[in-house]
């Protein structure tokens, strides 16, 4: 991959002055800007992947379960991925459409049941993405999923 980035054509280039350190003078670094598409496109996947395994880690809190017998991992990563990918998904939605309508993604008791479970009043209006992904940033922002996998253990 590395090979059709170096031969892609030059785009410009961008100039750097480092500073300078004890017996060292202060120097100009230039740096080439090539392009390609593609490149970029696997590293925009692979942050996609970084991203559902973060939520899968820290906001679902795969590894503080603890489990000793493989078929309950087996079930409880079934869980939790499906969770994680969601939430992974919802994340990304509300960065790009944030005021998208929360109901496309939510049936009602959903929404009020976040709105319960955070202790925050229900708005009238309706309720954007970015605004049910503030009312789900609290503490254990999967509180359904883990006391369902705790009730069947």
């Amino acid at each position: 991959m590395w090979d059709s980035v170096d031969a892609s054509p030059i785009l410009g280039e961008i100039t750097i002055i480092l500073p300078g350190r004890a017996g060292q003078k202060a120097r100009e670094v230039k740096q080439e800007l090539r392009a390609r598409i593609e490149l970029v496109d696997w590293y925009r996947a692979r942050w996609e992947v970084e991203m559902f395994f973060h939520v899968l880690k820290t906001g679902c809190k795969l590894e503080a379960l603890q489990l000793s017998h493989m078929d309950r991992v087996e079930r409880a990563l079934a869980l939790y991925m499906v969770v994680a990918w969601r939430i992974a998904r919802l994340m990304r939605l509300g960065r790009t459409c944030p005021d998208l309508d929360v109901s496309l993604f939510f049936d009602a008791d959903e929404i009020g049941g976040a709105y319960v479970l955070a202790k925050k009043a229900r708005p009238k209006a309706p309720v954007t993405l970015n605004q049910m992904i503030l009312v789900g940033c609290f503490p254990g922002w999967v509180p359904w999923a883990q006391e369902r996998w705790r009730a069947r253990r």
